[in-house]
This record gives structure tokens, C-alpha cells and sequence, in this order.
């Protein structure tokens, strides 16, 4: 972090027109305690924002809160599945399924392709062609995950795998309605819809 706000100083860059991207707050405050020990006078400093801000600025829109993003899903599978379970039993699953959501938007996976049917599992796992690095590895992690949980869990969850892809498209639907996102649903959103979205005129440095 001391090296980035160093090279930042050193490149003769007007700071009002600056913005520095970061993962988190935590770097952020990292970087701007190095750079304000680096600068000898009074100066603007250049603004800062983390990745998730950037994105949720340009999308117009915030993610709402884990707790109001996993009800909403219970209410979708509630309507997908004839027998639902309580939303106390649910909602373990229900942030497993949110997390695996997520990745799939910032990953910008095909949602169609990566939930396949159960039956079809084979045939994903011998021929994996039709996806890039990123979408195998997440595959890889999802599994690994899985195959984590006991039995009662694993059964439970491989009925949640037929449900998946109805469930991501129904549930991303209902969301909008709602006028509620999550991470990686704003995050998709932004990457597929640049060439509409006004840049402010800045240098952006990440």
C-alpha cells in the first residue's frame, strides 16, 4: 500500500481527479494514512472508494441486507416447491444458495449451462469444454463445500439442485420487482450494461 500511494505521488496526477479502488474500507484507510505521511503540503487528497462502492455508484442501486435477500428467496422457493420447509430449517440453505448465486453473477457464469438437471451431473464433470477457468473453479468450490455435509444435509440439498436454475431465474425476477439486489447481481448488471452507463470523468486507478 505504501509502494501504490508513492507511485500515485510521484505520477504528477491532479488528486481532484483521481479515484483510487480498493478491495475494502480497511485498505482504504491503509492507504490514506500512507499517502498523507508522504505529502509535504496542504492538498487535496484524491477520492477513494472501494470496489463494491464503485460498482453499486454506476448501477445506481445498494445490495440490501443478508437477512431481507434470504426471506425473499424462501418466498420464490416457497412457490417452487410443493412441500417447503420452515424458513428456520431453510435458511442454512438459503445462504448457501445466496452465496452460490452471488459467485455466479460476479463470476458472470451462464446460469442455464452451470445448473444443469442432477441427472446431467456426469456429463458436466466429463466434459467441461463449454466453460471458462472461472466457472470450473467455481464448480470445484461449490463441491467441495458440499461434499462437507453429512448425508441428511447432502440429500437435502441435491432435491435444492433440481430447483436451482428455476429458482435463480424466478428469484433475480422477483427481486427486481421488489427493487432489491444483491453484490453480484449489481455487479453483472454493471458489466453488462456499460456501453449505456455515463463514466464519471475521472482517472480511476485500481
Amino acid at each position: 500500500m505504501k509502494n501504490t500511494a508513492k507511485e500515485i505521488l510521484e505520477s504528477g496526477l491532479d488528486f481532484q481527479d483521481i479515484t483510487v479502488v480498493l478491495p475494502n474500507r480497511r485498505a482504504g484507510l491503509f492507504f490514506t494514512q500512507h499517502l498523507g505521511s508522504l505529502i509535504q503540503e496542504p492538498t487535496w487528497m484524491p477520492e477513494v472508494k472501494t470496489i463494491e462502492e464503485l460498482f453499486c455508484e454506476l448501477g445506481g442501486e445498494r445490495p440490501a441486507d443478508d437477512l431481507t435477500l434470504i426471506f425473499e428467496l424462501y418466498k420464490v422457493y416457497q412457490e417452487l416447491n410443493p412441500e417447503p420447509e420452515t424458513f428456520d430449517r431453510f435458511y442454512f440453505w438459503g445462504e448457501m444458495i445466496l452465496k452460490d448465486f452471488n459467485d455466479v453473477d460476479q463470476f458472470m457464469a451462464d446460469a442455464s449451462k452451470l445448473y444443469h438437471h442432477l441427472s446431467e451431473i456426469k456429463e458436466i464433470e466429463s466434459d467441461l469444454s463449454f466453460l471458462n477457468e472461472s466457472q470450473i473453479e467455481l464448480i470445484k468450490q461449490f463441491w467441495s463445500s458440499f461434499i462437507r455435509q453429512d448425508r441428511d444435509h447432502q440429500e437435502k440439498f441435491l432435491k435444492f439442485w433440481q430447483l436451482l436454475g428455476p429458482l435463480y431465474s424466478a428469484y433475480k425476477a422477483s427481486l427486481k420487482v421488489s427493487g432489491l439486489a444483491y453484490s453480484g447481481m449489481i455487479y453483472r448488471k454493471v458489466a453488462e450494461s456499460l456501453s449505456e452507463i455515463t463514466v464519471p470523468k475521472r482517472s480511476f486507478i485500481l
